[in-house]
């Protein structure tokens, strides 16, 4: 395998796995950004004077009442500080990379296929690939500047490993490319 894992198609395949780790990755990044982004809005709409959760008789007893104080103050706090999180922010930049690196790793399945097909990694392929190299380059360098989670980032990894191990890409037998 090693004289194989030379081929500049490789290239091609290990950019492949990369923007599919990246789909993993900040896919899984934005579920979390509007799971708390639901959570902080569902919690303001549940203490509203006008919803009918404030209403509850419970909210008149002793235990009510500081349940409701609690829950009323953490939703003050949550109503002050969303705004600063910028989630929704967060949410269209996140999905915006996500669309990025989803619509590349089909790009480079689609070359893959090519190869596949036509038994060479022909110039105006290198072009292409290029192209996208240069794509992954800008939307890499708009990721939010984050400390990256290790852990999310491993298991992203290994499930690309498991949906793109190296025996599902073609090498050309053509050697001269």
């Amino acid at each position: 395998m090693g004289k194989i894992k030379e081929h500049p198609v490789w290239e091609v395949y290990d950019l492949h796995r990369d923007c599919r780790l990246n789909v993993k990755y900040w896919s899984k990044k934005l579920v979390r950004v509007r799971r708390i982004n639901l959570a902080m809005e569902y919690l303001i709409l549940l203490t509203a004077p006008g919803s009918a959760v404030a209403g509850l008789v419970f909210w008149e007893t002793a235990n009510g009442k500081t349940v409701w104080m609690i829950l009323t103050t953490l939703t003050a706090l949550i109503g002050i500080g969303k705004p600063l999180l910028k989630l929704s922010d967060k949410v269209a930049d996140i999905q915006g990379i996500v669309t990025h690196y989803r619509s590349l790793d089909n790009q480079l399945k689609e070359i893959g296929n090519d190869i596949r097909r036509e038994n060479e990694y022909s110039p105006a392929m290198v072009s292409t690939f290029k192209s996208i190299a240069r794509q992954t380059d800008r939307i890499s360098a708009s990721e939010p500047i984050e400390e990256i989670d290790a852990n999310l980032q491993k298991s992203c990894f290994e499930q690309v490993n498991i949906e793109l191990p190296d025996t599902i890409f073609y090498v050309p037998s053509n050697q001269n490319d």
